[in-house]
């Protein structure tokens, strides 16, 4: 929460050294891997200052070898999920993502690792990664930090 809420992005260094000493497995599946934060609109990037998820694949990208941290999808403005009920966090979500032109330059067969803080419904995910798929990504995989009830 402090990560998220309280710019707290000294936590990053913690979240590299758990990974590393805690997690090796997760660090060997990260290497040689695109790891794409999922993209915090524009108005919520100026009111908290930074993305939280671009925050975690950062500290990702320390822990593992070869990994490159890539911004390849961009968000239309949406209601924060938190204060949804589960039945309509894929409605808020539903055609808010679209791929940078930087999914023009990537191979489509690459590793690609998509980076969020929190995953309750899942519906954030699926449809970062239905857009990365549409893109002709086939590599797709998720990796949060935490998992919401």
């Amino acid at each position: 929460l402090r990560l998220k809420y309280c710019n707290a992005d000294y936590v990053k260094n913690d979240i590299s050294k758990l990974l590393k000493d805690k997690c090796p497995k997760i660090c060997e599946f990260a290497s040689n891997s695109f790891l794409v934060p999922v993209p915090l609109h524009y108005f919520g990037f100026l009111v908290r200052g930074y993305n939280q998820a671009e925050i975690i694949a950062n500290a990702v990208k320390v822990a593992s070898n070869g990994s490159s941290v890539v911004k390849l999808l961009r968000s239309k403005y949406k209601k924060s999920q938190t204060s949804l009920k589960s039945c309509d966090r894929t409605k808020n979500v539903s055609d808010v993502f679209s791929c940078t032109s930087r999914c023009n330059k990537i191979n489509k067969n690459s590793k690609i690792i998509l980076i969020d803080d929190v995953s309750t419904t899942g519906a954030t995910s699926q449809e970062c990664c239905r857009v990365l798929r549409d893109a002709g990504f086939t590599n797709l995989n998720v990796l949060t930090l935490s998992c919401g009830c």
